[in-house]
């Protein structure tokens, strides 16, 4: 067990330990250098799902629904704030653990990392893939998805669609 802590202690990743309605049992001292915080401030913080943007808090709480429900494993991107405030994006891949005598859902293992750096640069590379350099408009990309989506939609409705190009 001595081993395992001194592992946990010491990634770079943030390990933390979640009862089923995702409250914070363990939290590794590597969340002060992602979030700025202490594990005893984020101890303290109440449930995992909290702390997640409002935005992503559906998907976090489907996540946690589906764990709760049996799935094994889920991979949950999502944004929170760090201690200054500023946006972060968190990749937290989720582990079920089972008791080992009714192999009932027991807990959660959260494996989570920063992976703003990499977020930032798979917007940035959608926005050149999809936006004409010149006019700052969208290109044919957009237009063929956004043509796709609006027949589906039409289609799905009963309704008519007309396009007008110029």
């Amino acid at each position: 067990a001595e081993q395992f802590r001194i592992i946990a202690d010491n990634v770079s990743d943030i390990i933390a330990r979640l009862d089923l309605d995702g409250v914070r049992g363990y939290i590794s001292p590597s969340v002060k250098d992602v979030l700025g915080f202490t594990p005893e401030e984020m101890l303290a913080a109440g449930r995992w799902v909290d702390f997640v943007h409002p935005d992503d808090q559906p998907g976090a709480a489907a996540a946690l629904a589906a764990l709760r429900a049996g799935t094994e494993q889920m991979t949950v991107v999502y944004r929170a704030c760090n201690k200054r405030g500023e946006e972060v994006w968190l990749e937290a891949r989720i582990r079920l653990l089972r008791d080992t005598v009714t192999a009932a859902p027991r807990e959660m293992i959260a494996v989570t990392r920063d992976v703003t750096a990499r977020y930032t640069s798979e917007q940035e590379l959608k926005r050149l893939a999809t936006t004409d350099g010149l006019t700052a408009l969208g290109n044919r990309r957009i237009f063929d998805e956004t043509l796709d989506k609006e027949w589906r939609r039409a289609m799905r409705a009963e309704e008519r669609i007309a396009l007008l190009m110029l």
